[in-house]
């Protein structure tokens, strides 16, 4: 007994060990995956290449230039070389990204012509309660309403009796020079619900939109959400956001998810830009009288229980100002917010009928809202597995030892053990063993145990997973049994702390990938990201909660063409499909010892079973905003492209891609089509100058190839894009000029040299074409390749034809193409 003790230790140890090493060489491939972006860089490549003059000549004289300059030798552009040079190896900050970003969307004539050109133009007005805000910025805040590019609105400012001499004349000042600023003053403070209630008896707009009286809007603002009100018809509307620092610099941007209702009850996290149709805020009865410092947050919570036509614009439209006592500095100025929104939470709970306790989050500005289990519906917890009796018996063990929920039976389904003593322990187990001989097939095994289960709620559960928390299952089953929630993930860590599973997002790497893995278990992730209870697109099915009826419902898992991955991720887009929402919570805590048990190897025809299946929505993910990497696991920002744009088509890149734009006598693109080499229906639509509308084209068989373009795109105008040693970057092209830039990175098969840009200037895409109108962006992991690929452009009877070749080589699994 003592001897099979031992063997039992040395296993447990060893898997532990394996374990250990798994996260270590992944961390290490990325590491490396880094180092070789960095050194594939043409900076690098041109400096590499002439190691002598480099290191004998090139780093010396610039650290004497250093040393000079910081000894105040030389003026300060004589550092340029030295900043200019540090570019050329590193991706651009937030602040450069954000520089070139309104280098294009700040031009007036081509945004009011945008204005011009809207079909419906509501009036928005502009609420702004005033209270002793400093001179400059209060100015500021005013000349960024009557900066906009959009016309059609009107700035509502009351005065709450500031005591500062100057804010009455600037505000009459204003006022005074244009008809569209109506201003009221207060005699008596009436705080800030108070103040705002009282601009908004000013406002004559359809829409209303809150400022803060020491913040600012782009000058794109309103004409973005006036586009938006336009092609939705949305109710309530929000944006991103950034701050300004004390010298006016921006940093710290938010870009955020679609409408996700579980993050909005554990943050505030719409905040602004928001606008909302007038009519609406009139009837749910404007800000109350209490909430100050929470007021948006619990008008918030009430609009959204009138109206779910909640639309997000996915743009900084906004600037925090960072000025002394403001949150946008330091949330604690306001610490007395914290107790309000609580209230304002609880509050909506007793108005939705829902039994729950409203808790402090992992932050003073965020909320965990229990909701409590009544009568401890049956779990039918389902665990497949095969061997590895020492993984099982953990597991089993977790469950029984280390769970506080009571109502539980547990389902083993066995795929053909052979080990004696996994055999050994099956026959004495006390939890039923279901038998399943084939070949491994991870949707097959469960879809086996749901027919068998009695449960109301199923368990999928990995046999290498192991509950860190009691209360692990209770803050599953508590939002499995709401009527609108589908499924139920958990946030899993590997046995050495770091994140393996914190929520799905769709589009990274082709398909899907899991958000901030390999991030320390304790990290806070981006905006609280890892923290947060949350919506996702898709969790993990090694640790999933849903009820049986919903199981059924959707037909359980694809057992034909998904048997060993992205089943989850499918599973759980038919159930969002089917209108429920999929909830990840922090507060289900579970370690898993990820492909001990069993190896995890993608599958070819699994992933080409996604992209045909599910297609753009791969790209579209509602929970992950389009601003962010889908190269990476890290929500960092995709400095690649402008914010605000889609990947808006996905191919398989072996299929090749061919598309041809038909330009007029004007220079207008009227119509589009394309191929895949493996041929099909070209299709095609007329598309106007500046119109939004997109024409599919490609194979309408089980491969699909879209071809997506826009003539004249209002948010791309005037940018020519380059993938550049495999990472994509943009950069603006000069005025009249038209041109398509591609970065090859293995380029020997096509005669250029790695890094080379290849322009195409504007006799080869023909004078008529205006800048801007053009714009195909290619590849987003081209860096994962070794093969060529070869751009070719011509332009035959007033067409300009562009097509992508692979000259050889692996190519990657998946293309985004961005317009």
């Amino acid at each position: 007994m003592a001897e099979r003790d031992d063997t039992e230790a040395l296993r447990r140890e060893n898997a532990a060990l394996r374990a250990e090493l798994t996260a270590t060489q992944a961390i290490l491939a990325e590491k490396d995956a880094q180092l070789q972006r960095i050194l594939s860089t043409l900076g690098w490549r041109l400096l590499s290449q002439y190691g002598r003059f480099k290191y004998g000549v090139l780093l010396p004289a610039l650290e004497r230039l250093r040393r000079r300059s910081s000894a105040g030798e030389l003026p300060a552009a004589a550092g340029a070389p030295v900043a200019s040079l540090a570019r050329a190896v590193r991706s651009p900050s937030y602040a450069e990204w954000a520089a070139g970003v309104e280098a294009v969307r700040y031009d007036p004539v081509r945004q009011f012509r945008r204005a011009e050109a809207l079909r419906s133009r509501p009036r928005i007005s502009v609420i702004v309660p005033v209270y002793n805000a400093p001179e400059e910025v209060l100015d500021a805040a005013i000349r960024s309403v009557r900066e906009q590019y959009y016309p059609d609105w009107e700035l509502c400012l009351f005065d709450d009796a500031s005591p500062a001499a100057h804010v009455r004349p600037l505000l009459e000042r204003h006022a005074a020079g244009d008809r569209r600023i109506r201003v009221a003053f207060g005699e008596v403070n009436a705080g800030i619900s108070g103040a705002a209630n009282r601009a908004l008896e000013l406002a004559t707009g359809e829409y209303v939109a809150f400022l803060d009286h020491d913040d600012a809007l782009t000058p794109d603002a309103l004409l973005e959400m006036a586009a938006a009100i336009g092609a939705t018809g949305a109710d309530i509307l929000y944006s991103d956001e950034d701050k300004y620092d004390s010298r006016g610099r921006r940093h710290d941007p938010f870009f955020k998810p679609d409408w996700s209702p579980d993050l909005f009850l554990s943050i505030m996290y719409t905040c602004h830009l928001t606008v909302m149709r007038r009519e609406l805020v009139e009837r749910i009865g404007g800000f109350r009288a209490g909430f100050e410092g929470s007021q948006d947050y619990d008008l918030w919570l009430r609009a959204t229980e009138e109206s779910d036509r909640i639309h997000h614009v996915p743009m900084i439209l906004y600037h925090w100002r960072q000025v002394a006592g403001s949150t946008a500095v330091d949330v604690g100025n306001k610490g007395y917010a914290h107790d309000r929104s609580k209230r304002a939470i609880a509050e909506a709970l007793e108005r939705r009928g829902i039994a729950g306790t409203v808790g402090d989050g992992p932050v003073p500005t965020s909320f965990h809202v229990v909701r409590h289990v009544v009568d401890e519906p049956k779990v039918s917890v389902i665990v497949p597995t095969r061997d590895r009796v020492d993984l099982l018996a953990q597991a089993i063990e977790g469950i029984e030892k280390n769970t506080d929920y009571g109502n539980v039976e547990i389902l083993i389904v066995d795929n053909g053990s052979t080990e004696g003593e996994t055999l050994e322990y099956l026959a004495r187990s006390p939890h039923r063993v279901l038998r399943d001989g084939g070949p491994f097939n991870f949707s097959r095994l469960n879809n086996l145990a749901a027919r068998e289960a009695s449960g109301e709620l199923l368990l999928l559960l990995n046999n290498d997973t192991e509950p860190i928390s009691p209360g692990w299952m209770r803050a599953m089953v508590e939002h499995a049994m709401r009527p609108e929630v589908g499924a139920v993930g958990a946030k899993l860590l590997f046995q050495s702390g770091k994140v393996q599973h914190a929520g799905v997002v769709l589009g990274i790497g082709g398909v899907a990938g899991h958000s901030h893995k390999y991030f320390a278990g304790d990290a806070a992730g981006s905006f609280q990201a890892l923290n947060m209870l949350r919506n996702y697109s898709a969790v993990t099915a090694a640790c999933l909660m849903l009820r049986k009826a919903v199981f059924d419902e959707v037909g359980g898992f694809d057992e034909e063409r998904l048997a060993i991955a992205f089943n989850d991720v499918d599973f759980c887009l038919r159930i969002r499909e089917r209108g429920y929402l999929v909830v990840w919570t922090p507060y289900a805590l579970v370690t898993h010892y990820e492909s001990e048990s069993r190896g995890y190897d993608l599958n070819p025809a699994e992933i080409d079973y996604m992209i045909a299946r599910w297609g753009d929505e791969l790209l579209r993910d509602p929970y992950y905003s389009p601003n962010l990497t889908l190269v990476h696991e890290d929500f960092s920002v995709d400095v690649s492209k402008p914010d605000g744009v889609r990947a808006v088509a996905g191919q398989r890149a072996e299929d090749g891609l061919e598309v041809a734009v038909g330009v007029d006598g004007a220079g207008e693109a009227r119509g589009c089509g394309g191929t895949t080499r493996e041929g099909g229906a070209p299709g095609g639509g007329a598309l106007e100058n500046g119109a939004d509308s997109v024409a599919e084209a490609g194979n309408r068989g089980e491969r699909r190839a879209v071809a997506s373009f826009r003539s004249a795109y209002d948010r791309l105008a005037g940018f020519a894009f380059e993938v550049a040693d495999g990472s994509l970057e943009w950069a603006r092209t000069r005025a009249g000029d038209a041109r398509l830039r591609v970065t090859l990175r293995e380029c020997e098969a096509v005669g250029a040299e790695p890094g080379e840009v290849v322009c195409v200037a504007d006799s080869r895409i023909g004078s008529a074409t205006p800048a801007g109108d053009l714009f195909v962006l290619f590849d987003a992991p081209l860096y994962e390749s070794k093969a060529a690929y070869r751009v070719e452009l011509s332009v035959e009877g007033g067409a300009t034809a562009v097509r992508l070749r692979a000259a050889g080589g692996s190519v990657p699994a998946y293309r985004l193409l961005y317009v």
